[in-house]
């Protein structure tokens, strides 16, 4: 009901626009017709005639106050029904947590005719015990269930045995990698629950435990999947106000500096204004330095998947750091700071569009290097950033210290050489 009423106010404030712009053009075209009469009467009724036209022109002030305060409050009801809705989303997506199917632990060592690397086949035999009775069930449910929201357990860490714990942390940390170099939104795409499966099958096999895929720890492997993209929105929401000069003296001036920036993704250039420079605004590579690449130990310097084989910063990087830019800037749409939620469907369409429109880039341009080059680019001013340092060049093998240039040396060096019977 609420968001109903809502768009019943929204649509009062439309109507009152539009009213306030007729009265707008009556009272300017009174004030023309009077301007005109007062030049061909007598005096007395030339000043009568200035003397309305004055009382015309405060009026049409006091109207353009009222319109452009009536913008303002609308804008901020926009907000507050946005708010709304993504609450909405999280009570809906209550139910999705308790359809997690509960997965035996992998085997320790997958036999090598396995079709899945993940666990045991269809065909594994399980030995059956005997049937629950019906308290066991009851029982059963009693622990799922809870004083959580809509009967879901709130599952807690302090819950999980030492080897959950471990691999929860771990799954967190290849889930943190997926959302930002591959798709910043799993939760929604359909992908987060066979994500959270494979990750954690891989984390098992490495670590060597034997661990349950239960609800427990698909919830609480999961559930940081907001947190991971706030990560980039806290920090576009701390530099976009002087990255991008956005006023603070004037709420007008503020407004209407977010209107341009907002204008068909303006702000992905050097000059938002001249709409040149394409991705090469400085607060891309902040907001990539600052959430990813803080210093040599962080996930960016350290994480091969942000490099992409050499390649450079992945292209979902900069679609995800784009989207949070457009986020800070809606905090500022009404021309102050307000709260913006980052969760909802609409930033996962300005995702998608980013990505698409990066992409496309790539296509148009391929001759001339231009999305590659950034990307190369974007990574070597990240890792100077982290004092970090750049890898030369990209080896096959990463487990190893050798590179290319060492495997070709060799090459050239064994390619005449015969070797005595006792030389090494």
């Amino acid at each position: 009901m609420q968001l109903i009423e809502g768009f019943e106010l929204t649509g009062e404030f439309e109507a009152l626009g539009r009213h306030l712009n007729e009265n707008l053009k009556h009272t300017e075209s009174d004030i023309l017709e009077y301007r005109a009469t007062s030049s061909s009467v007598d005096t007395d009724l030339a000043k009568t005639l200035a003397e309305r036209a004055k009382k015309a022109e405060a009026l049409v002030t006091t109207l353009k106050e009222e319109l452009t305060e009536s913008e303002n409050v609308q804008s901020k009801l926009n907000l507050k029904l946005e708010r709304m809705q993504n609450q909405i989303d999280m009570l809906n997506g209550v139910k999705q947590e308790n359809d997690i199917e509960v997965l035996p632990s992998p085997p320790l060592s997958t036999p090598s005719h396995s079709s899945s690397p993940f666990g045991p086949t269809s065909s594994s035999k399980r030995k059956e015990g005997p049937a629950p009775s019906p308290e066991q069930v009851t029982r059963k449910k009693a622990k799922i269930s809870g004083p959580g929201l809509g009967g879901r357990k709130r599952y807690r860490m302090s819950e999980l045995s030492g080897s959950e714990r471990l691999v929860v942390k771990d799954t967190r940390v290849l889930l943190g990698i997926f959302v930002a170099t591959e798709d910043a939104y799993p939760d929604i795409s359909g992908r987060k629950e066979k994500l959270a499966r494979e990750s954690w099958a891989k984390i098992s096999r490495e670590r060597q435990l034997q661990v349950e895929f239960t609800k427990a720890v698909a919830f609480l492997s999961t559930r940081a999947l907001s947190k991971i993209r706030n990560k980039a929105k806290s920090v576009a929401r701390s530099q976009v106000q002087t990255l991008f000069g956005i006023s603070q003296n004037s709420k007008l001036q503020a407004r209407k500096q977010v209107e341009k920036l907002l204008d068909r993704y303006s702000y992905i250039y050097k000059d938002p204004v001249k709409r040149t420079g394409i991705y090469r605004h400085p607060s891309i590579q902040t907001i990539v330095n600052m959430t990813w690449f803080r210093n040599g130990g962080d996930d960016g310097p350290t994480k091969a998947e942000f490099s992409d084989g050499g390649n450079g910063i992945p292209l979902p990087t900069i679609a995800l750091t784009l989207t949070a830019i457009h986020c800070a800037l809606d905090e500022w749409v009404t021309g102050q700071h307000e709260d913006v939620e980052f969760r909802s469907q609409l930033y996962r369409e300005h995702y998608i569009k980013h990505l698409a429109g990066l992409k496309a880039l790539e296509r148009y341009t391929a001759k001339e290097q231009i999305v590659p080059r950034l990307r190369k680019h974007w990574l070597k001013t990240a890792l100077n950033f982290a004092k970090a340092i750049q890898p030369s060049i990209d080896t096959s093998d990463s487990n190893t210290h050798l590179t290319t240039i060492d495997f070709e040396a060799a090459k050239a060096e064994w390619k005449d050489l015969d070797l005595d019977e006792d030389e090494l």
